[in-house]
This record gives C-alpha cells, sequence and structure tokens, in this order.
C-alpha cells in the first residue's frame, strides 16, 4: 500500500512578475503546489480567503510600499496562516517592522533554493507543531472547563492562568479578571476553627515541588464575603524536563457533605443519648412500679373518706405524670417503638400544651379551638405528638419577637371536588389539624422546597434542615397530607389531614373489672425480676391479693424452681431483661416443660417491642412498666384465661 505524502500549497506574492514566475517554478520543481500568485495587498487576502493555502511566500515591498508586512498582519489575525517573507533589505528599521506580524521565516534576495527549501519546511513544521499545542491546550481548557471540581492554574510565579467556571462561582471571580493576578488575591483561605489565614496550597507546592493537599477544616473567603467550606490538593505542572511551569488547583464545595456529616454526628449523638436515656427510663420505671403498686396495695385498707386516702391518689397522680414525663424524653431521643392505636386529637394536644409553652420562652401564646365531636384517628401517638411539635416550633422561630399560634381541629368530609386545590388529596372523612401563625411567612420558591431533607431557611448551625421532612414523612405514614399557604411577612398555615378511624375499642376503653374481683384463689405464679424491690412489692401485693408466688432473680433459679414444682405453675410473670437470659428465652425454655404455661412478660424498656418479635407478634402478653396493681391484676386474669 503506497502512503500519498501531502503537497502543500503556497501561495506566492510579488509584484515582479518575472521574479513570481521564477520562484513559482522553482517551487513545483521542489514539489510543491502553487495555486496562484498575487501582487498587491488586496489580491493576497482574496486569494488567501479564497484557496485557503498552507503558507504564504510574500515580498515585503509590493508596488514600491511596505504592503506585504501589512498584508501578513491581516492573514495571521484572520486566517492563522504562515508567512514566510523575502525581502531584497535587511536593515534594522524593515527587521524591526517585520518582526510585529511574527513571520515564520525570513529569505533574503536573490534567493537560494536550499534556504528556500529549509525556511519553507521549518516554518510549515513549526506551525504544524503550533496549531497541535493550541488543540492540545483547547482539549485541556475543555477538560478543565467541563470537570464537576473547580480548577485554577497559575505559572511558577504564583499568577492565575485559568479558572474553571466551577472556580468561578466559588471564588467570585471571572477568568478575564483574575488572569494575571496573584493566587492569594483569588483564592483566599481560612481556618475553620481559628480563623486565621490559612497557608496557600500554590505557595506550597513551588515551594517544595509536591502535591500539597488542604486540611479537612478550611474555609473560602469568596469575593462577596461568602464563607464555604472546602476541601482541595494542589500539584505541580511539570514539563518533559521535570521542571516546574505551574500549579494546577483543584477545590470542591463540600457544605453539603458538612450538613450531612454534621448530621451523622448528630444521629450518633441521639443514639447515645437515646440509649442511655433509656436505660435510666428502666430503672426510674421500676421504681415508679414500686411506687404505684404501694399506693394502690395502700388504698385498698384505707376509706375513701380518710385524708390518707387523698394522699394516696395524689401519690398516684404524680406516679402517672412522672411516667408520661419519662415517655416524652424518650420521645426526644426516639427510642420508643411505633405503636398505632386510636387516639383522641385534642386530648393529644392539650396533654402537649404544658411542654410546649416551655418551648416558647413566654413570648408566644397559643390560641385553640378544638372541635367538641371530635373523630379518632388511628396513629402511633408519639409520632403525631412530633409532627405538632416541629411545627410549632417552626412557627416560633417565624416570630422572634413575639405573637400566637393559633390551633384548629374540625372533623373534614372532602368530596372529588374539595380535593381538585389540594396535592396529594384523597375524598372521604378526615380530622383536621390547623396550625397557623403571622410571623415571616415563605415565598413561593421556599414552600416548593420546605419538606426537602435539610432544607432550611434558619442558616447554618441554627438548624438540621430535617424537621418538616420528618413531618412529612410521619403524615405519608399515616395515609394522610399535609396542606400549606403562606406569604411573606404575612404569616403561615399548616393543615394536616389525617384519615378518621374506624369505630372501635381501645385496651384504654375497656371496663375494668372491680379490684375485689381480680383477686386471686390461690394460684401459683412464678415471679422473675432481677430488681429486689420489684420483687419484695410485686410478691407482697400478689400475695395480699390471694395469689401464692415464688419469686426469683435470674433465669437459672426460675428453671430450677419450676423443676422443682414439676412445672405445675399457673402463670410465669417474668421481666424481659435479666442478667443471664432474656424472658422471652426462659419462657420457650418452660414451655417444652409445660406446654401450656401462661406466660405474661413486662419491662422498663421502651423498645421490647421492637427488639422481640415474640412481644411484637402478640405470641406472650406484655405489661409496660410503671404499671398500676390494678393494671397488674387485670393482666394476669387475661393472660391466665386465655
Amino acid at each position: 500500500m503506497v502512503i500519498s505524502k501531502k503537497i502543500n500549497r503556497i501561495l506566492v506574492a510579488e509584484d515582479e512578475n518575472i521574479i513570481a514566475m521564477e520562484i513559482k517554478d522553482r517551487l513545483e520543481g521542489m514539489g510543491y503546489d502553487v495555486p496562484a500568485l498575487a501582487t498587491n495587498k488586496r489580491e493576497i487576502i482574496e486569494k488567501v480567503a479564497d484557496l485557503q493555502p498552507d503558507l504564504v511566500l510574500m515580498d515585503i515591498m509590493l508596488d514600491g510600499h511596505m504592503d506585504g508586512v501589512d498584508a501578513a498582519e491581516e492573514i495571521r489575525t484572520r486566517f492563522d496562516i504562515p508567512v514566510v517573507y523575502l525581502t531584497a533589505y535587511s536593515d534594522e528599521n524593515t527587521l524591526q517592522r517585520v518582526k510585529i506580524t511574527e513571520p515564520y521565516g525570513y529569505i533574503l534576495k536573490p534567493l537560494d533554493e536550499r534556504e528556500l527549501r529549509n525556511t519553507i519546511e521549518i516554518a510549515l513544521y513549526k506551525h504544524w507543531m503550533e496549531q497541535k499545542v493550541k488543540e492540545d491546550e483547547q482539549r485541556f481548557h475543555t477538560t478543565l472547563k467541563s470537570i464537576g471540581d473547580a480548577v485554577i492554574t497559575t505559572d511558577v510565579k504564583g499568577r492565575i492562568t485559568f479558572l474553571n467556571s466551577v472556580a468561578e462561582s466559588l471564588t467570585g471571580w471571572k477568568q478575564e479578571k483574575a488572569s494575571g493576578k496573584r493566587v492569594n488575591t483569588i483564592f483566599k483561605i481560612v481556618n475553620a476553627k481559628t480563623g486565621s489565614v490559612a497557608k496557600n496550597p500554590v505557595d506550597m507546592v513551588l515551594q517544595k515541588g509536591v502535591v500539597y493537599t488542604l486540611s479537612d477544616n478550611c474555609i473560602l473567603i469568596s469575593k462577596d464575603g461568602n464563607e464555604i467550606p472546602i476541601d482541595d490538593s494542589a500539584a505541580p505542572i511539570k514539563d518533559d524536563k521535570d521542571q516546574i511551569r505551574g500549579v494546577v488547583l483543584v477545590f470542591r464545595d463540600i457544605t453539603e457533605r458538612k450538613r450531612l456529616e454534621e448530621h451523622l454526628r448528630q444521629s450518633q449523638k441521639m443514639e447515645a443519648v437515646g440509649t442511655l436515656a433509656s436505660g435510666v427510663a428502666h430503672d426510674f420505671n421500676n421504681i415508679m412500679t414500686i411506687i404505684q403498686v404501694s399506693a394502690d396495695l395502700a388504698m385498698v385498707d384505707v376509706k375513701e373518706s380518710d385524708p390518707i386516702f387523698q394522699s394516696l391518689v395524689e401519690i398516684q397522680e404524680s406516679a402517672e405524670r412522672a411516667s408520661d414525663l419519662t415517655r416524652k424524653l424518650l420521645y426526644f431521643s426516639r427510642k420508643q417503638p411505633m405503636e398505632y392505636k386510636s387516639v383522641n386529637v385534642n386530648e393529644t394536644i392539650e396533654g402537649l400544651l404544658y411542654m410546649v409553652m416551655r418551648l416558647l420562652e413566654g413570648k408566644i401564646t397559643i390560641n385553640t379551638i378544638f372541635e367538641s365531636e371530635l373523630n379518632p384517628i388511628r396513629a402511633d401517638l408519639r409520632s403525631i405528638e412530633q409532627v405538632l411539635i416541629n411545627i410549632i416550633i417552626n412557627a416560633r422561630d417565624a416570630m422572634p419577637d413575639g405573637g400566637q399560634i393559633n390551633i384548629r381541629t374540625e372533623n373534614k368530609i372532602l368530596n372529588s371536588k374539595d380535593c381538585e386545590h389540594m396535592s396529594e388529596s384523597r375524598p372521604g372523612e378526615y380530622v383536621c389539624i390547623s396550625i397557623s401563625d403571622h410571623g415571616s411567612g415563605m415565598d413561593g420558591e421556599t414552600l416548593q422546597h420546605i419538606f426537602e431533607p435539610f432544607f432550611s431557611t434558619k442558616g447554618q448551625g441554627k438548624g438540621t434542615g430535617l424537621g418538616l421532612s420528618v413531618v412529612y414523612g410521619i403524615i405519608k405514614q399515616h395515609n394522610g397530607w399535609i396542606d400549606v399557604k403562606s406569604k411573606l411577612n404575612r404569616g403561615s398555615e399548616f393543615k394536616i389531614y389525617l384519615p378518621t378511624a374506624r369505630e372501635e375499642s381501645s385496651g384504654d376503653e375497656v371496663e375494668r373489672d372491680t379490684f375485689k374481683s381480680l383477686k386471686g384463689s390461690g394460684e401459683r405464679i412464678l415471679l422473675v425480676d432481677d430488681e429486689d424491690s420489684i420483687l419484695e412489692y410485686v410478691d407482697k401485693a400478689l400475695t395480699r391479693c390471694g395469689y401464692r408466688i415464688y419469686p426469683v432473680s435470674n433465669s437459672k433459679e426460675a428453671l430450677n424452681v419450676f423443676k422443682k414444682e414439676k412445672g405445675n405453675f399457673n402463670l410465669l410473670l417474668s421481666d424481659v431483661v435479666l442478667p443471664d437470659q432474656d424472658g422471652v428465652e426462659l419462657a420457650y425454655q418452660l414451655l417444652n416443660y409445660n406446654p401450656n404455661l401462661p406466660v405474661l412478660l413486662s419491662s422498663g424498656y421502651y423498645d421490647c417491642y421492637t427488639r422481640y418479635p415474640a412481644i411484637q407478634d402478640n405470641e406472650f402478653p406484655f405489661l409496660q412498666k410503671p404499671y398500676t396493681l390494678n393494671d397488674l391484676l387485670h393482666m394476669i386474669r387475661s393472660t391466665m384465661e386465655q
């Protein structure tokens, strides 16, 4: 296969026709193509534009003037075609003028054929190399402009030579304004912890000649004063002789990463706090169980007319409030399982008001308008409390100078027409909870993003941006939706729609048996609890109520007693968390001996529903501590009857 060599086309510009023809003949004899001759500047420009030759061989003097220089300048700027000059003059003035046009060669007349060929070949090669360099630079710049990170390049003196669009956006400087300036002027960084000026990575690379990486706590100060957390690295730009020709600095905005890291730290902190709170709650609930059972037992022996009876009632009520406070604290640490049941929203709001008013710090009042016959909803009480608190706190933050929050509840029956103007709505019967304020409000753009995770208008460090996204998720889990209306500087209204629950009886609504009817008749109960005080008081209370109690403090003792008594028990009443084996495993072991043994489990921990499938699936009845004596007697009776 024969590979044909490209024949270069040369335009000859010479006003002496005989000399022009002679040059043409020589060039063609060397293997070049000479498609045309030109004698003046106008012809030269026209033929260059039309023919696009590879090179122009041009006399400086055309028609007695130095028109060749003017033509060469236009060819260079408009067409990027190399020019080689022909001239009979070699004086200093002529040379200085032609230098301005950056010619690729300069040949004195009369022409030497070898010099002519060499000059043309060198000019063509030089131009080809320049074109290749330009293409490489173009590809390089295109790559730098298109990558997602910010890129700045400098020369060996640390002066800016290039910024891509991301770097322009982060620094606030445009390429044309930044070019030639010292990098320290454009890329200003400080230590996030101390606020002091950080070492500029470009300077460090120029000093040491190695890659330099910033620490993880650097803040970029943009031209307009914005503070942006970044990470970056800088590396030397070296030529083929390993000489440093500049520095490339690559950096990125890590605001989102920092936010996620902070959220992770917060989650881990909440997890640790939750674990601690759960353990404290367990011990606290054991104490409250003793108080409640003891008060109940004492009330059996005291007449209602006795002043002591009223004191015992107050002890009971205080114990219940303390237990409720524990539950609310655990809600904040998210350590309670989700449990759907019939919920009265009016009662839920009233129960929260005391705690919520503390959060409002006295500057904000709450006005409530409740529908008197509000339908119940089926919901997880703690989740609904979280929704209400998050929206109320949002309203508080919108009124830094104080104001009023209005909370309204009402039954709503929606038809298809009602749902046309509410996103995600469906016809049906609902309970509507409206929470409104007269605060700063939101514009349309903000309204579109309020339920997005990590979206916040409160500024850095003043909110996680999770509050309303959590609200949205909870309401969706309850098959409801939220309708939000807001105007800037006029306030906001959140309307929560939750499906009405079908009529059903909850455990709280079941009529309790009287204390006397719940007393035992010598039934044998194996009582297992590692808390000595629980064993003592529950043993005393149940013995007083007619049961025969066998108290033990761990699984090993329970197994020994169970075997000794040949499994002759009417009930196993065990704490779930024991030192040697959990109560669920103990129950399974005892059921191997006596498959008909009724089992009732109890615990002061709130996460037993999620940790133990046997409890979650109602395989074993479960009684949450703290409990009253009446609760305990009722559960014992119902478990044994099952």
